[in-house]
């Protein structure tokens, strides 16, 4: 347990890399010119985390990464712990403009995501702003039918150009927020989408 507060990382591939926390607070740290932003893994329980206030830039283009997030849980074969009691709040990520289409992956590239080889249960997506997510804004589940998201809220987010990237890869994930799998009690209520560009 304890907080990480008032951080600056710059130039990192991984702004975080946070495991197993209980108890905890990410607060108010500053993630630039990063590949992903800060990944939260679970060996065995991750619970009772808040993450809010953080800001994170992603520069996917320049780095030339298939996969990008700015704030998410681990989705990979053998990480395979639970997540509960995530509050995910007044968050802002941003990432680079995409300006051609590339050699992307759908699956996994979103500005927040609660996807993982685990459970997840009791989590909230608050407030937060995401800007222009190469494929999708906000993520919620995962389509292997073992592992559930239940009591889950996406709520008050506002989400600018999400699907930015127009690659064959990317075009059948894109979209400003993707709810998919083994759900239970799934609220997505008073999100605001944006297209500028």
């Amino acid at each position: 347990s304890g907080s990480i507060t008032g951080n600056t990382i710059d130039h990192f591939s991984i702004g975080m890399n946070l495991v197993n926390l209980k108890s905890s607070s990410v607060t108010g740290n500053h993630v630039r010119n990063a590949g992903y932003g800060i990944s939260l893994w679970s060996t065995t329980v991750m619970d009772a985390v808040t993450i809010s206030a953080n800001t994170v830039a992603i520069t996917q283009v320049t780095r030339g990464t298939a996969s990008s997030w700015g704030i998410a849980t681990s989705f990979d074969d053998g990480i395979n712990g639970e997540f509960s009691n995530l509050l995910i709040i007044g968050n802002i990520v941003q990432f680079e403009q995409e300006s051609t289409s590339r050699a992307i992956s759908g699956s996994v590239n979103y500005g927040i995501g609660l996807q993982a080889m685990g459970n997840i249960a009791n989590a909230v997506v608050l407030g937060s702003e995401i800007v222009r997510a190469p494929v999708r804004g906000i993520a919620v589940g995962t389509l292997d039918g073992r592992y559930t998201a239940a009591r889950v809220s996406v709520v008050d987010n506002r989400i600018v150009d999400a699907g930015s990237n127009f690659a064959a890869g990317a075009s059948w994930y894109s979209a400003a927020v993707s709810v998919q799998g083994n759900l239970s009690s799934i609220d997505v209520v008073r999100n605001r989408l944006d297209f500028i560009s």
